[in-house]
């Protein structure tokens, strides 16, 4: 219980202070589990739900590795057969992926549609509303994707996520409204992305759809950092939470206060306090890591050509400075 190492420790440190029993015949030892991964996710989405003022996306949350997303060339291969006001299409050449989710636009009219079903492999698709078009066989088509899906374990996005293609080094994240209105899905185009918006929880949409169609290369690599969701603690004696164990103790102050308040324990007020002061500490101690990490943390850089990324020169592979 004193060492704060394991999840076992933090719950018999909740139970403790609580006036439990900590040999498991408590009938809050359940619940104190419960509230121990209440901290827990209180904890890592930032600590705002103990203290107000505080968001941090904390250092020790961040995913190793980075999450990467490999945006995916369009597919135009072959013509298509649709017939107006029916939502049945079929291509003449089957897409080997499933195109379920994508977006489709066919050459001569303006509309496009997502299409809400297809099996790899197969030549048949469901659009997601009728089709507006004239009624035909060999319409050409471009079949592009713009938005993919985020890593289960995902909570939040940290920052603009790095591309290595392109005349860009980022890709910044807007709301989805500002994205939709400066970049209409009518006027969408092929290419490597400069911004992205989260479209649902879990699924990011892009203002381009990435490759060209059977374009070299064919795929564009996006790296990002994120907060991510550990798997939940099980009151085990070896089973050691991500926080750092210098304030693995701030686990049980903020699942003591949850504690507290379902008893109606006067000490709530108290021990909240405590909660609060920890993340407080430990945002301090974040942010004394940035302004040691650089020398330029939080200093206004007047003229730009002071920041040492632009006084470098540009040089090819081989070492040929161009710039």
């Amino acid at each position: 219980m004193a060492n704060y190492q394991f999840s076992a420790d933090l719950v018999s440190d909740i139970l403790f202070r609580a006036g439990e029993m900590t040999d498991g015949s408590s009938d809050f030892s359940g619940v104190a589990l419960q509230y121990l991964n209440r901290a827990y996710q209180a904890l890592i989405l930032g600590g705002g739900e103990v203290s107000p003022e505080n968001n941090e996306d904390w250092w020790w949350a961040k995913k190793q590795p980075p999450g990467v997303i490999n945006m995916t060339s369009a597919i135009d291969t072959g013509t298509l057969t649709a017939t107006n006001n029916s939502t049945a299409i079929t291509f003449s050449s089957a897409p080997a992926v499933s195109v379920a989710g994508y977006f489709i636009r066919m050459t001569g009219h303006p509309d496009i549609f997502r299409i809400a079903a297809h099996t790899a492999a197969t030549t048949s698709a469901t659009l997601d509303s009728v089709f507006t078009g004239t009624s035909g066989a060999g319409q050409a088509f471009t079949c592009f994707k713009t938005e993919y899906d985020l890593p289960a374990d995902c909570i939040r996005v940290m920052a603009p996520m790095r591309i290595y293609q392109g005349d860009v080094d980022e890709v910044e994240g807007v709301e989805l409204s500002i994205l939709e209105r400066d970049w209409p899905m009518a006027q969408i185009q092929s290419g490597p992305p400069s911004q992205f918006a989260y479209a649902t929880e879990t699924k990011l949409r892009f203002n381009t759809y990435g490759p060209r169609a059977l374009s070299t290369p064919n795929m564009i690599r996006l790296e990002f950092d994120y907060i991510y969701r550990p798997a939940d603690l099980t009151n085990s004696g070896s089973e050691e939470p991500i926080v750092p164990r210098m304030y693995r103790k701030l686990l049980a102050d903020i699942a003591v206060t949850f504690l507290f308040l379902d008893k109606n324990d006067d000490r709530a007020g108290a021990v909240s306090q405590v909660a609060t002061d920890g993340i407080r500490a430990m945002v301090r101690e974040q942010r004394s890591r940035m302004i040691n990490y650089g020398r330029k943390t939080g200093k206004i850089i007047t003229r730009p050509e002071q920041t040492a990324r632009l006084r470098r020169p540009l040089r090819t592979d081989s070492g040929v400075i161009i710039g």
